[in-house]
Order: C-alpha cells, then structure tokens, then sequence
C-alpha cells in the first residue's frame, strides 16, 4: 500500500488536466485523504493481528 501511495502521490503532484495540476482539485484531494485513512486502518489492524 506503500508503493500506491508514493505511485498516487506523484501523479497528482505532476499530471496536468485542464492548464492545473489535479491534486489541486478538492475531490481528488478527498479521495486521497480517504486512502491514507484507510491504507492506516488495514496496517494498523494487521499489525494487531500479528502481536495476538
């Protein structure tokens, strides 16, 4: 999930869409915030399940 991360990040840092980089648009920085939430969760939920 790491490597989707970084893969995302650089996308939004430098594909453009419109004369504007697309991580400057909300909805994608929403979905973004949503995925480093959720990406957290499953590794903080593996790593409960690991020391159990």
């Amino acid at each position: 999930m790491g490597v989707a991360k970084e893969h995302t990040l650089e996308y939004l840092r430098t594909r453009k869409q419109f004369g504007m980089l697309i991580g400057t648009f909300q909805a994608l920085q929403h979905r973004m915030a949503d995925f480093l939430l959720e990406s957290e969760q499953a590794r903080s939920a593996a790593t409960r399940c690991m020391s159990a």
